[in-house]
């Protein structure tokens, strides 16, 4: 089984629109990901809410996403680009899912072909 980095795409509807199909997804993640942005307040919120569901978790993923509220104030691009944990992915992505949706982010997963709008 390959160890391969998991990313997500996660994108501002209000600023870049939504994809309507997977290929177009692939399309504006990538393009999103390289576009040089200020850092995005959404991605800060949506941060600090994947951030703190996970502060009581048991597994690794408590510790994975510790810092993740910096790295989004850090992100420089139109995109946020996040690592999902090799482990147990699907409860962190599920949670992702939600704390998009409430704050008009879109999620993107090519390796699953998961497009969240």
């Amino acid at each position: 089984m390959s160890m391969l980095p998991h990313y997500i795409v996660v994108w501002d509807t209000a600023q870049h629109g939504t994809a309507n199909s997977l290929e177009q997804a692939t399309t504006m993640a990538a393009h999103l990901a390289e576009q040089t942005s200020e850092p995005n307040p959404k991605f800060i919120q949506f941060a600090k809410y994947v951030q703190n569901h996970f502060k009581t978790a048991e597994g690794s993923e408590k510790s994975y996403f510790l810092d993740f509220d910096n790295e989004a104030k850090e992100n420089k691009t139109a995109a946020l680009m996040v690592e999902l944990p090799n482990d147990a992915w699907q409860p962190v992505l599920m949670c992702m899912v939600d704390a998009a949706s409430r704050l008009g982010l879109a999620i993107y997963d090519e390796e699953t072909q998961i497009l969240s709008k």
